[in-house]
């Protein structure tokens, strides 16, 4: 049996009220890790439910399965050993951090299974039963592991080898899985079923008991060499090798069983045959045979003979099957070799006997051409004669193998030249092979780092990603892998960068119920009163957002400017910035608008947006570069004295401003600037996220919010730093198509976004 006759199949019951934690972990490597190393997998306990026991878990899980499919060596104990190290490593680390309380509830197998050869390490009441031949076996002695003390500096100390027999089925599970199954149970369930329904009645019998039990394992099955444990010399890691008793009392049970468990030096000739091997041999000595005999001879051809011709050796059936089938392909290709020939010599003679147009043939010239052009007609169709001639000469069966052998050269012809234009060679899916073998490895690493630093993962996950579009997708290691691993490391990110979806956002407030053809750019929130500005005039509409009702507050601007940006003066006012450069005061009771003169020492100015802070009003001036602080009396404010001191402070693209005490400066490409007293300060940077934040329209915070919120436009979401800027949240959706302005009132918890004419609110 080949080592690809292999299941593991998991058993999982998990209660919601269950009195430990479980997990279950099988490895999924690529083809290539798969053959040189196998398949890893684990069954793991702690015995309670404390809230860190699932971030040891995914420790363990994270740390064995990245370092053993990176391990320099093929040699699967030495790698096996060398990840067990690596994870004793992590382990001490997150003893040194969370104590070790955990270690003596902890109940854990951690194994390898390669063709027959099985490495497994464990730790606690874990158990392993082997059924082979109605046998049951209990691998380990959990009673006496259990009563060993835990090292905390070495907690995998010993770890057990052996080789599955043939037919064989162990099943790694807790140990709460012998309190209500006894071993003649479970052997049953295992003998008498495949790997998937068994652990299907496994399920079905536990699933419904009552109590607040978990349950937790893995059935293996392999078909190869029969089961010896060994003991091996210490290794390199310091990781010995232990003897594992192979029955209750600790030592086998009869000569049977030492039959049964014996390692077999069997070699390749013993094992059953796969069906190339035999095939090829059947070949082989099929036209050794044909070599051999008088072409005249009235052997029987389903027999051949052995090197000293003593004695016929008889073929089964398929053989001769096989053979008849290979025998009429080469007979087809040896046709198409002949008609290849025939072809190019009757295209030859095409071309010599065409005609030119000689004086030979007399009359002019259109009349020498068509005679020439009759001639190469008659000269083709005569060959094309020839050739269905020819090939009607055919039996139907070389008919069926000629065809045959045309479509086969033509696919591989087809697969040659596809092949060509792609331009990828042996080496170049070996590269690919062994970056997605990378990329894995980074995944895992970057799971592990989410658990204590999500910026780390987030920026190995990136890499992940990066190295993902290095490969061709046209390439067979992208085919088998790619999208795969695409899709994890997408689902990955998006938990790395906080993201959240929202697939159908809460609408409430449309001003198309105004009029269909209505355009809003900008809002303001004055109580429980959103005001939305129009984009086209100085047209202003009213929105309840809690009737969600709307209503024209201004009708009939008595000027054709338009507001360019709007924020809230006071409870009940706001200040907007015109198209014509002028600023004005909206009042929604009086329902009008009132210039509000700003003056400042610079006669021209450009000013893109406006904060009221307490009693100023701070404008950002991108001409000049300065942001301008106006002392405010009553519905008047001063002449406007510059604020920013800090010419390393460029305003260059700013597009927003927003207030805490310190002063925030939104720029079109997403970066926010922090200054304090007139001066920037240069420790403060906003955290590298995913997507990339490279546009920036609307930036809000006060003095009363721990976040800075930043609309972008272009990414359709609304992302959320904390003030000393690392990543809180993103939200988005698909219906974000055309964000215009946003209002955050953290006081309802609520952030509302302008898109076209409607009004979505996202829940905090």
């Amino acid at each position: 049996m080949s080592e690809n006759d292999t299941s593991i199949t998991p058993l999982f019951i998990q209660k919601e009220d269950g009195r430990s934690t479980v997990r279950i972990y099988t490895a999924s490597p690529t083809p290539l890790e798969e053959k040189n190393l196998g398949g890893l997998f684990a069954v793991m306990e702690i015995d309670s439910q404390d809230s860190v026991n699932n971030d040891i878990l995914q420790v363990i899980i994270d740390v064995i399965g990245s370092h053993y499919y990176r391990s320099e060596t093929f040699q699967v104990e030495a790698a096996f050993e060398a990840a067990l190290q690596k994870t004793n490593q992590r382990l001490q680390e997150m003893i040194a951090e969370i104590g070790e309380e955990w270690l003596s509830s902890l109940n854990i197998i951690i194994g390898v299974q390669k063709g027959s050869e099985m490495i497994f390490a464990n730790i606690g009441r874990v158990i392993s039963l082997m059924v082979h031949k109605g046998s049951v076996v209990d691998i380990l002695d959990t009673t006496k592991a259990k009563s060993q003390t835990i090292n905390p500096v070495k907690i995998f100390g010993n770890i057990v080898t052996g080789e599955l027999p043939e037919h064989s089925v162990v099943l790694f599970a807790t140990e709460t899985i012998l309190d209500y199954l006894s071993k003649e149970k479970i052997k049953r369930i295992l003998m008498d079923s495949k790997p998937e329904d068994a652990a299907e009645d496994f399920y079905q019998l536990l699933e419904e008991d009552t109590t607040n039990t978990n349950f937790a394992g893995v059935i293996v099955q392999q078909g190869a060499m029969e089961l010896q444990v060994t003991s091996s010399t210490e290794s390199s890691t310091s990781i010995p090798v232990v003897n594992a008793p192979l029955t209750n009392s600790g030592s086998l049970s009869s000569d049977s069983m030492d039959q049964l468990l014996g390692r077999q030096n069997t070699t390749e000739e013993l094992l059953s045959p796969s069906l190339w091997p035999g095939l090829r041999k059947g070949v082989q000595s099929y036209f050794n045979k044909r070599k051999k005999e008088p072409s005249s001879g009235t052997r029987d051809r389903s027999e051949t003979y052995t090197a000293d011709h003593e004695r016929p050796v008889v073929r089964p059936q398929w053989q001769k099957v096989l053979l008849s089938i290979g025998k009429g392909l080469w007979t087809g290709l040896i046709f198409l070799k002949n008609i290849t020939g025939k072809a190019f010599v009757g295209l030859v003679a095409v071309f010599r006997k065409s005609p030119n147009p000689a004086p030979s043939y007399g009359g002019n010239r259109r009349q020498q051409r068509a005679r020439g052009s009759r001639g190469m007609k008659d000269t083709a169709a005569s060959f094309v004669s020839q050739i269905i001639k020819w090939f009607s000469s055919f039996s139907v069966l070389q008919k069926i193998f000629f065809i045959v052998a045309l479509i086969v050269l033509v696919i591989f012809a087809q697969s040659v030249v596809t092949r060509g234009e792609k331009k990828i060679t042996k080496e170049n899916e070996t590269e690919y092979s062994q970056t997605i073998s990378a990329i894995d490895l980074k995944i895992n690493e970057g799971k592990a780092a989410a658990i204590y630093d999500n910026e780390e993962a987030r920026a190995l996950f990136i890499a992940a990603r990066d190295q993902l579009n290095t490969i061709p997708t046209e390439s067979d290691s992208y085919k088998e892998r790619g999208e795969e691993l695409a899709s994890v490391i997408a689902d990955a990110l998006r938990q790395a960068n906080n993201i959240t979806t929202i697939a159908n956002p809460e609408l409430v407030l449309d001003y198309t119920s105004i009029n269909p053809n209505i355009e809003i750019g900008k809002l303001i929130l004055l109580g429980a009163s959103m005001y939305g500005f129009d984009k086209n005039s100085l047209a202003v509409y009213r929105g309840n957002l809690e009737t969600r009702s709307t209503s024209v507050t201004i009708s009939e601007p008595n000027r054709s400017a338009t507001v360019e940006f709007a924020v809230k003066a006071s409870p009940g006012t706001g200040i907007v910035g015109l198209s014509d450069g002028t600023k004005a005061l909206f009042n929604p009771i009086t329902e009008a608008f009132t210039t509000v003169e700003l003056t400042t020492a610079k006669a021209e100015q450009t000013i893109t947006d406006i904060v009221v802070f307490g009693v100023r009003l701070y404008t950002l001036d991108t001409l000049n570069g300065q942001i301008f602080r106006h002392r405010r009396i009553e519905d008047t404010f001063e002449s406007g004295e510059a604020w920013l001191t800090d010419d390393s402070a460029s305003l260059t693209n700013a597009v927003s401003l927003a207030i805490d005490g310190s002063v925030y400066v939104l720029k079109d490409n997403g970066n926010v600037i922090r200054l304090s007293s007139g001066s920037k300060d240069n420790d403060f940077v906003l955290a590298e996220i995913d997507p990339t934040l490279e546009h920036g329209t609307k930036l809000f915070t006060d003095e009363n919010s721990e976040q800075l919120y930043i609309l972008d436009r272009t990414g359709k979401r609304v992302v959320v730093f904390g003030k000393n800027g690392s990543l809180v949240a993103q939200y988005t959706s698909d219906s974000f198509d055309d964000l215009n302005d946003m209002v955050v009132d953290e006081g309802s918890a609520s952030i509302y976004v302008l898109n076209g004419p409607r009004v979505y609110k996202i829940g905090l």
